[in-house]
């Protein structure tokens, strides 16, 4: 379905933050021993071994990668030196982000990575990406082939747009004061499948949960999101590097988001099940949101749903 070239794996390994801290800090370790300040060797000396080795690592690893997509699995192979593969069951994919970092954007570059509950290695170099660095149209071939579950439109949107646009409920103005750049990217949107949170304004992003894979859901506030009546809904997940989370919410908007996404996960869960809806009655977050928040501390987790019963 894609594979990379090996000239896109070379520019998109030299279009990151660790290259720019090696073109920094290797002149200054290489100065520090021609003319003799050892003091800075145990300082300078690891910090380039690290990001050099971190380099070569990210190099070797997306090599030959190539994405093969069947009817109930996505196969993955890369490698340079080694032949990594990795096999990841559609149904147990649990939440997928697509990201832009801020150095891609001129060339239109993008990255999948997904959450898996239980995935089959056969190396442990296999990485949680299912395309490391790609372009917009494999990027939505990808998501095509993992089926409609991952609502097209509404990704393309999460990609790109601003603001209360289409479905995405955005943030309020105030948030600027928290977010000043990407203020006007942040939001949600809901769909029959899935919630989709976006972020990001140099760097892009858009993170996407089925509602029947919200293992459980909380609202948190910090000091300064309490005076400016702002609010955080986390969505939890399992183990991996999506952390879905919609920021600086209006406190009311974030508590009905809380409640929907609650009765969302429920009717999700029990329609894969085949079993009856849950009774709409059931246990929800405080209806006020102030209250609800009211106690909460800096970094403190407010109202949590577990266990969609």
């Amino acid at each position: 379905m894609a594979a990379i070239p090996a000239s896109r794996v070379w520019l998109a390994t030299a279009m990151s933050f660790n290259t720019i801290l090696l073109v920094v800090t290797l002149p200054l370790l290489i100065s520090a021993l021609v003319l003799g300040h050892f003091s800075l060797v145990p300082v300078l000396g690891p910090m380039v071994l690290a990001t050099l080795g971190q380099q070569v690592k990210r190099l070797t690893s997306w090599m030959n990668f190539r994405v093969e997509a069947g009817p109930d699995v996505v196969r993955i192979r890369h490698g340079l030196t080694e032949l990594s593969t990795m096999s990841v069951p559609l149904h147990r994919i649990q939440a997928v982000e697509v990201s832009q970092p801020a150095m891609w954007r001129g060339l239109g570059w993008w990255r999948i990575n997904v959450n898996v509950a239980g995935v089959h290695r056969e190396s442990d170099a296999a990485e949680e990406s299912i395309i490391p660095v790609g372009t917009h149209e494999e990027v939505f071939a990808i998501l095509a082939a993992m089926g409609p579950t991952w609502s097209l439109p509404e990704v393309g949107e999460g990609m790109y747009g601003e603001g209360p646009s289409g479905v995405f409920v955005a943030a309020p103005e105030r948030a600027r004061r928290l977010d000043p750049l990407s203020w006007k990217r942040i939001g949600y949107a809901a769909t029959p499948s899935v919630l989709l949170s976006r972020g990001g304004w140099l760097g892009r992003s858009v993170q996407i949960v089925p509602h029947a894979r919200v293992q459980s859901l909380g609202l948190d506030q910090g000091m300064i999101e309490r005076r400016l009546r702002l609010a955080n809904v986390h969505l939890h997940s399992t183990n991996g590097s999506v952390t879905p989370v919609v920021r600086h919410l209006d406190v009311d908007a974030a508590t009905r988001l809380l409640n929907e996404e609650a009765a969302r996960a429920r009717d999700a869960r029990h329609a894969e099940a085949g079993e009856p809806a849950a009774d709409p009655l059931g246990p929800k977050a405080p209806a006020d949101a102030s209250g609800a928040l009211s106690s909460l501390g800096e970094g403190t987790e407010g109202p949590r749903m577990d266990g969609w019963s």
